[in-house]
């Protein structure tokens, strides 16, 4: 099972465009942030991680260069870096929704992402419909 952070659009949104806009963070580590660090920077368009990735690499760069530090270091330090990435991309994820104002709404497991939508959106269906309705619109 899958554990999955759900996050709604900013204020303001209409119902029906709350439920295509909602979005599920899956939380955990990332295998493909390990493996593909700056291309799944790019791709989940984390520009400031992205650009701080660079930035550590280049320091790296400059390291060994002027340090005199070996390879094996270099590959050790950037190897750590991309772990980095796997433990905390999710939470990197997070964080620009939330600059982004999407709003922190549950937590749902699942095995697939399907199933995951179709738990969040029934019980949000509940929700809505034990709630009472203002008597004359408001």
């Amino acid at each position: 099972m899958a554990i999955y952070s759900v996050y709604l659009p900013p204020k303001g949104q209409n119902a029906t465009d709350l439920a295509t806009r909602t979005l599920f963070v899956r939380e955990g580590f990332s295998w493909a942030a390990l493996g593909f660090g700056p291309l799944w920077l790019f791709w989940n368009r984390l520009w400031l991680a992205l650009a701080a990735y660079i930035l550590a690499i280049l320091l790296i760069i400059i390291a060994v260069k002027s340090w005199g530090l070996g390879v094996p270091a270099a590959v050790i330090l950037i190897a750590l870096g991309d772990y980095y990435l796997g433990f905390e991309g999710a939470g990197l994820k997070a964080s620009r929704l939330e600059r982004r104002q999407f709003q922190f709404a549950d937590v749902v497991t699942g095995a697939k992402i399907d199933e995951v939508e179709r738990r969040y959106f029934s019980r949000w269906r509940k929700h809505i419909a034990e709630s009472p309705v203002p008597a004359n619109g408001g």
